[in-house]
């Protein structure tokens, strides 16, 4: 190898060590805002993949379509079965369609439905009819939300209290998730649907 390209090699060497040693002392002493924001065009693969995280997690017409589509679906399904075995079969439901929500924008909605499931599965499990046997979905019940189930039945004398207590529940989601997007003209509008689409599942609590 010629001293020519040795000398040229550690030419470049030497200068990423001076740059190097240029940004560092840059990072120590100058101010945040003091740093240029570099534009558009520069974005580094950090910046991009921020970007396009953001763009993935914000509310949009396939996102909340398809979470209505699961909810509705649920309506379809539930209401095949005796009233007995609804409230249980809901609360499955709703905390399925939860897990497969998006985060981000939806965030607050998936808490609230998830909570909603939550306190719908501890209601049917307080008034559980042991002497009742458990029912199994049949296979291709719901095409969205697919998986074998097994829901409990709810005491029959207790039945119509049961369906009264869920019925507050379902209420209670639908008023958190109107209000919990007032303060975003984007959200508003999706939420809305969302909660229109929970607060159809009351079909199913009349016993």
């Amino acid at each position: 190898m010629s001293v020519k390209v040795l000398t040229g090699k550690f030419r470049n060497v030497a200068l990423r060590l001076v740059v190097s040693a240029s940004i560092s002392a840059v990072s120590v002493v100058t101010p945040a805002s003091a740093i240029p924001i570099m534009p558009a065009a520069g974005l580094s693969d950090m910046d991009t993949l921020l970007q396009h995280i953001s763009e993935e997690t914000s509310v949009s017409k396939k996102a909340t379509d398809a979470i209505v589509a699961d909810i509705r679906s649920i309506v379809a399904e539930c209401g095949r079965y005796d009233p007995v075995y609804r409230v249980d079969c809901l609360a499955q439901g709703l905390k399925e369609v939860s897990r497969r929500m998006p985060a981000g924008q939806y965030l607050g909605a998936r808490m609230i439905i998830s909570k909603a499931a939550g306190k719908l599965s501890s209601l049917a499990r307080a008034n559980a009819d042991s002497a009742q046997p458990k029912l199994d979905s049949p296979s291709g019940t719901n095409p969205r939300l697919k998986g074998k189930k097994r829901y409990t039945a709810i005491k029959k004398e207790a039945l119509a209290k049961v369906m009264k207590e869920a019925q507050a529940i379902i209420q209670e989601a639908e008023t958190q998730l109107l209000r919990s997007a007032e303060n975003s003209a984007k959200r508003q509008a999706h939420y809305q649907q969302i909660a229109t689409a929970i607060s159809s599942t009351k079909v199913l609590l009349r016993s």
